[in-house]
């Protein structure tokens, strides 16, 4: 239940970062959001989702969108 409220919360933000970046002309923070997003599949959510049994594309997409709300639950699986 919380995990899914975090996603939520995330793909809300991803939502407000794209907003600020089309509308607002404000890219710094969806930059950056995808930036750390796309530095936490390069170390942790691809190593994650291929334990899991995802693929890398299906795996960089969640954390593209979710962050570590995505690939936290799966470590915690992984490690049972």
């Amino acid at each position: 239940m919380m995990w899914n409220a975090l996603k939520l919360l995330s793909a809300g933000l991803e939502g407000f970062a794209l907003y600020l970046a089309a509308v607002k002309k404000k890219p710094l923070f969806a930059a950056l959001m995808y930036g750390f997003h796309f530095l936490e599949f390069l170390f942790i959510g691809r190593k994650e989702g291929k334990k899991a049994g995802k693929g890398t594309v299906s795996s960089l997409i969640s954390c593209l969108l979710f962050g570590f709300a995505w690939w936290m639950p799966l470590q915690k699986d992984n490690q049972k």
